[in-house]
């Protein structure tokens, strides 16, 4: 397993994983909104392509040729219950695009908020069920 392409690379979490997987020798593509931003933020020898989660086929034009996808997802501060969530729908867009390219491995990090208040319980349920989504997909 050589080729691995990332959904989060540009965060606050992605970047430093990125860094390794060049380092330890693996070929990265970074899936991204905004190439010219990733561009100035990635590790040259890094390909990157634009993809969004909302659309399955930039997805799995992206993930096409890669072994394995690694994820870095988050629910945003501001989001709200009913928002459109890259760990909800956005997950279940990238695995369905995951195995229409032929990927063989899913790798999944959650940013999960440090100090949750009591109304944000609906986040950690949303995390829960990707995880649970994750392991149904039949993706090792």
């Amino acid at each position: 397993m050589q080729k691995i392409a990332v959904i989060g690379a540009t965060g606050m979490l992605g970047l430093p994983v990125v860094e390794e997987l060049v380092n330890a020798g693996f070929q990265v593509t970074a899936l991204v909104r905004d190439p010219q931003s990733a561009m100035q933020r990635l590790p040259a020898d890094v390909r990157i392509v634009q993809a969004a989660v909302r659309d399955i086929e930039s997805l799995e034009a992206g993930l096409s040729g890669q072994d394995a996808v690694y994820l870095n997802l988050s629910i945003a501060p501001s989001a709200r219950e009913g928002d459109f969530h890259t760990e909800k729908e956005g997950l279940d867009n990238i695995i369905a695009a995951s195995r229409g390219a032929g990927i063989k491995r899913i790798a999944y990090l959650s940013a999960m908020i440090e100090q949750l208040n009591p109304d944000r319980w609906w986040g950690i349920d949303i995390w829960r069920k990707a995880i649970a989504r994750i392991k149904a997909s039949g993706l090792s």
